[in-house]
């Protein structure tokens, strides 16, 4: 009951019975509806009826505000005004404190750029990363290039990430929305009371939720008293919480609904048809596709295949590093060096262009090395004897004489296997020339045949790597090019090699490691005795027989197997020459000779002698030991 001026006005409503006993129930029990002081619908049986809180009546917004501004001085928290229209200071006077909506949209807006960005990161530009994280390739994305763009750059990306980042705000200020204001909400037992409706029309209200801690029915009645409500109605919660009947049956009959799509789909899928798919939307599938080297009547020149845009080079192939890439020493403007061709003429000029391009690439061969003018367009070799090899220094000069690769022992052996795939067919295994290619052609007496190069020549040995670099990758003289074959790091890796090859066949004792040089001097030793005895027996084997047959003259040499009439080698340690006319190279490279002793290089000769005998400070050698000798010999 409140008082408004002098009189008492009673509030409450007539006191109803208990809508489940029947019983009355004294003035603390209060409408459950107020529409003719009958139930809107019918009770619960199953629960006792629930006290939600109280709903306080005005007639103007003064009262209204007055009545806000007391309940929250008061402390209490859960509560709520409802007003027909929005009323300015509303907010104050309930004491509400500023939405943290804008922080939450904010959040989402951030949390969908950062996640449109390091989506299409990790799906495009992530593959190194992931292989070295070993992410399972399933999990991992793809590096996909178009067009020759970066694999990942941040323009490209801007419009997913916008998008992201508009969605997620999105979705953050509308749930946000419903979980600040505690939504939804199907149903609330104030919507039962008559006189709730007015706060859509001409009421204001108040309600007190019985959730708030300080809420009490008593109290509460104290607390609205003053604030001169027309009427204080309690609220009674007496629906049933359990789901009509209705709504099992309408979810069972939507569900078998929702089956009904993928078993036709499966059904489809597994039916043969004779007529194609419907296909409504094309993309690329019927697109006109072509072959190479095809005719494409879209192009004015008929080509399929399109060549390259004059005057542009690929991502990724500005190759400015001359040393590693061509194996000539760096220039002052490696663009220059570097950059494209010139478009070259069609016909016999194109042929002609090319043939000095090439002439140029390899430097010292063909005209160059004839002494003829390398800018002139050289003709195409077609037979005949190789030219001879050059020794022009300033030729040599263009070429590095650095490795741009690393000399480990993964990449000798790298060297090798790529040698002996490409190489040694002609050049043979040890690197003398000796390859099967070249003893078959041999063998059937090839006119047009070229001998290969022994590449442990001096010639070959002096010469710069970058020039072996160029004879790999463009070809010399009868040669073919081997760069379209050999990748960029493995022709560095047979030069590589190659160098090692050489230096077995001219190392010295002091390049094997102290902890091996004992097991060599004992080879050494054993295969000087084994030569010597084996010449010993070829000499009496020899003498056995020119006695026995009486032709030979007492002052005739004894020739050993060969094809020439040369003096024989009466002693091991005599100065080796090089191949006879008319000799053939054994498989070792060397001549055909069936003394097996291996001569040392005469002592004039510079890499058998020791580094330290040149040396004037070097000091006494390392040992005086008879067996260092022999090692170098063998």
């Amino acid at each position: 009951m409140v008082s408004r001026g002098n009189t008492p006005i009673d509030t409450r409503p007539n006191t109803l019975s208990d809508p489940f006993t029947g019983q009355a129930k004294g003035p603390a029990y209060k409408v459950l509806s107020d529409v003719n002081n009958r139930l809107v619908a019918p009770p619960d049986r199953s629960r006792a009826p629930k006290l939600t809180g109280v709903v306080a009546e005005y007639e103007d917004v003064g009262e209204l505000l007055a009545a806000c501004e007391r309940v929250r001085d008061a402390g209490i928290t859960k509560w709520d005004s409802y007003t027909p229209y929005p009323v300015h200071g509303i907010e104050r006077a309930m004491g509400i404190k500023a939405t943290i909506l804008p922080w939450i949209v904010l959040c989402g807006g951030l949390t969908g750029c950062m996640t449109g960005l390091l989506m299409q990161w990790y799906l495009n530009g992530s593959e190194e990363v992931a292989n070295e994280a070993g992410i399972p390739t399933f999990l991992q994305g793809y590096n996909f290039l178009i067009s020759g763009k970066p694999i990942w750059s941040l323009p490209a990306n801007i419009p997913v990430a916008f998008e992201l980042t508009i969605l997620f705000s999105a979705f953050g200020a509308f749930f946000g929305m419903l979980v600040l204001n505690r939504l939804p909400k199907l149903s609330n037992p104030r919507l039962r009371l008559s006189n709730f409706r007015r706060g859509t029309d001409d009421g204001y209200l108040i309600g007190l939720d019985s959730k708030d801690p300080k809420f009490d029915l008593e109290g509460a009645a104290e607390l609205l008293s003053p604030t001169r409500p027309t009427a204080v109605r309690e609220v009674w919660d007496v629906e049933s919480r359990r789901a009509p009947a209705w709504i099992p049956t309408a979810a069972l009959i939507l569900f078998a609904l929702l089956l009904i799509p993928p078993a036709l789909i499966a059904e489809h899928r597994n039916t043969p048809w004779s007529t194609p798919r419907i296909h409504p939307v094309g993309d690329m599938d019927w697109q006109a596709s072509f072959k190479p080297q095809q005719r494409n009547p879209f192009f004015a020149d008929q080509r399929a295949m399109r060549p390259q845009v004059e005057g542009t080079i690929a991502r990724g192939e500005l190759d400015l590093d001359d040393a590693l890439y061509r194996g000539l020493e760096p220039t002052d403007n490696p663009a220059a060096a570097s950059g494209p061709a010139a478009a070259l003429p069609d016909g016999d000029g194109q042929r002609l262009a090319s043939a000095a391009l090439f002439a140029f690439a390899s430097l010292n061969q063909d005209q160059s090395e004839s002494g003829a003018n390398t800018t002139d367009a050289p003709q195409e070799q077609t037979g005949g004897e190789a030219p001879p090899a050059g020794d022009d220094e300033e030729d040599m000069s263009l070429f590095t004489r650095d490795l741009p690769i690393e000399p480990t022992l993964e990449n000798v052996q790298r060297g090798q296997l790529v040698f002996n795939i490409y190489c040694a067919a002609c050049h043979g295994v040890g690197g003398f020339g000796d390859g099967l290619v070249h003893k078959r052609a041999t063998q059937i007496k090839a006119q047009a045949w070229v001998p290969p190069s022994n590449l442990h020549t001096d010639v070959t040995r002096n010469r710069p790597n970058g020039y072996l670099y160029d004879a790999i990758t463009n070809g010399v003289r009868k040669m073919p090019a081997y760069g379209s074959q050999i990748e960029l790091k493995d022709r560095w890796n047979v030069v590589l090699y190659l160098r090692a090859l050489q230096k077995s066949q001219h190392a010295k004792i002091g390049d094997v490691p102290e902890a091996e040089r004992d097991r060599v001097r004992e080879e050494a030793r054993a295969a000087k005795e084994a030569a010597e005895q084996a010449a010993a027996d070829e000499a009496a084997r020899a003498a056995a027989a020119a006695g026995e047959s009486g032709t030979v003259e007492a002052d005739d040499a004894i020739v050993p197997r060969g094809e020439t009439g040369d003096a024989p080698t009466t002693s091991s340690t005599a100065a080796p020459s090089d191949t006879p006319s008319g000799a053939k190279p054994d498989v070792e490279g060397r001549n055909e000779d069936p003394d097996p002793v291996a001569d040392p290089a005469p002592a004039d000769e510079p890499e058998m002698e020791s580094p330290e005998s040149n040396d004037p400070e070097a000091g006494e050698p390392e040992t005086d030991d008879p067996a260092d000798a022999d090692a170098e010999t063998a």
